[in-house]
């Protein structure tokens, strides 16, 4: 996007909430209201978005083509900011698990709950456990962990295949023109009102976001509309911590099963266990890295 150079710059204002954001919003309607341009308030499916992986990350460069993946809405659920700078699958993984955790954990433990019963009732085989002298069911620690990725990653595709659309997102990619300057132009100047008009705000946050113009802009102008509970911050970089705990607790988990299968040493528990906290310590963190209450934390953001 290019700068507009003629938006001039105003002071800091404080955060203000109810009545006293609708008298800004009386002051100021050509900034924070599409009063008289309707037409540009646009949103995206995020099904959409997080088609074929990301494809839309790929490049920067947009077109008409780009410009009709969104449409006219009422609201949007979610203003996206991100760099351009950052890879593409990095911002398709963080996309991904900030909205699809909870469907994919849900269907997961549903998932579980069914093996769980299926192994008591003898449906699924089990192992015999050479310490204790006791069946094992284990196809739930096999197919579990692969299940909630899947479902991660592809859950929104899947969504997008049965015709429901997801929520609706702005990125500055599909939502502003690219190609008339003058449309295009009318979209930046409106940035504010896009975010006035969001219900949350996903920052893909990386070492160069405040390093960019525009996302300071976006982080100053959101937390001037909006409560700071309706930023949710996604570190790109720490979800490889995240994801690493993952895979930890997975290999844990499958060596635990063939160590009771084979042997009858006590220290496999050890594995066990810690697999267990990896895994409960990745989720938990990421739970709490993307929630806007913990948004102090975050000190080389907001000083």
């Amino acid at each position: 996007l290019r700068s507009p150079e003629s938006v001039p710059c105003t002071p800091a204002q404080p955060v203000l909430f109810g009545s006293e954001m609708a008298v800004r919003q009386s002051m100021y309607p050509e900034l924070v209201t599409f009063q008289g341009c309707e037409d540009l308030l646009r949103g995206s499916p995020l099904t959409t978005v997080l088609r074929r992986q990301g494809t839309i990350f790929r490049t920067s460069v947009g077109s008409a083509s780009t410009y009709a993946l969104s449409a006219k809405v009422g609201r949007i659920d979610a203003f996206i900011s991100h760099n351009w700078s950052v890879a593409r699958y990095l911002k398709f993984l963080s996309l991904a698990d900030h909205f699809s955790f909870d469907i994919a954990a849900s269907c997961t433990m549903a998932l579980m709950a069914i093996g769980g019963l299926a192994t008591a009732t003898g449906v699924l085989p089990y192992i015999t456990d050479l310490s204790w002298r006791y069946p094992v069911g284990f196809m739930c620690r096999v197919l579990g962990m692969p299940t909630f990725v899947a479902l991660t990653l592809f859950a929104r595709e899947l969504q997008g295949l049965l015709g429901s659309p997801g929520p609706t997102v702005f990125l500055d990619k599909t939502c502003i023109h690219q190609d008339d300057q003058v449309v295009q132009r009318q979209g930046i100047e409106k940035l504010s009102a896009f975010l006035s008009n969001s219900e949350i705000m996903v920052a893909l946050y990386t070492d160069t976001y405040l390093l960019k113009l525009w996302t300071v802009y976006e982080v100053a102008s959101f937390l001037a509309l909006r409560p700071i509970k309706c930023m949710k911050i996604v570190p790109v970089y720490q979800l490889f911590a995240y994801h690493n705990g993952l895979l930890v607790g997975y290999l844990a988990q499958m060596s635990t099963i063939v160590i009771r299968s084979y042997t009858t040493f006590a220290w496999h528990e050890l594995i066990l266990w810690n697999g267990v906290f990896g895994l409960k310590t990745g989720v938990l963190q990421y739970r709490n890295i993307t929630s806007g209450e913990n948004i102090g934390a975050h000190k080389t953001i907001f000083g």
